[in-house]
């Protein structure tokens, strides 16, 4: 974990940033210690910085998954990754989380299956990690590259097919009925940077599943 907790007194007047270090992220985490290591138990970071605590998150979620089958541990990582997510206002943070987030999967994965990532499965959780991790403003609700309304991916996997709703993500802070603001047709799980839009538009109120 980088033990750095600031980066500049510039960052910290503009935008609060401090970092958790390792010791109080674990602590934290302790406090919801079962969930924590559940591979399928979901997280939200709505100002996650350069990743600590989706690290320690993804590293319990992982250590489950190693201690299961081998023969579908790319499944337990796929729906370990893509109940992870977060949000930060600050560009080069979001770069550097996902980096770190890819680094524990092949590092994980190495160490369980005693060979690299399949190129396929790699795309596709780096498709979820551009999905699921996020640069915006958490409070306004905002996305800081398109000035868009933030929306959550919820992923259900069923075997090997992928099913995905986005859900607007100030109607799930708001918990008044949850804005499913567009549907995806089912894929492999293997090819889900391929996922394609249903053509129907029509929002639905929908249960996110927390």
């Amino acid at each position: 974990m980088d033990n750095e907790l600031i980066k500049s007194k510039h960052r910290v007047n503009q935008f609060g940033e401090v970092y958790t270090p390792e010791n109080i992220v674990n602590e934290m985490l302790d406090l919801v210690k079962d969930e924590s290591y559940k591979i399928e138990s979901t997280f939200l970071e709505p100002s996650c910085g350069n990743g600590n605590f989706l690290v320690k998150i993804l590293e319990r979620k992982l250590e489950t998954a190693s201690k299961l089958d081998m023969q579908v541990y790319a499944r337990y990582v796929f729906v370990s990754v893509t109940s992870i997510y977060a949000i930060d206002i600050i560009k080069d943070n979001i770069r550097q989380a996902k980096d770190r987030l890819l680094e524990v999967i092949r590092r994980e994965y190495s160490i369980k299956m005693g060979t690299v990532v399949p190129e396929s499965l790699l795309r596709s959780l780096k498709f979820i990690l551009d999905t699921n991790i996020i640069w915006g403003d958490s409070i306004a609700g905002i996305r800081q590259d398109n000035g868009q309304g933030i929306v959550i991916a919820e992923w259900k996997l069923a075997g090997d097919t992928v099913y995905r709703k986005d859900y607007s993500f100030i109607s799930l802070c708001n918990r008044l009925g949850c804005v499913v603001e567009q549907e995806y047709e089912p894929i492999n799980f293997n090819e889900v940077y391929n996922i394609k839009k249903k053509k129907s538009s029509d929002k639905l109120f929908e249960e996110f599943d927390f």
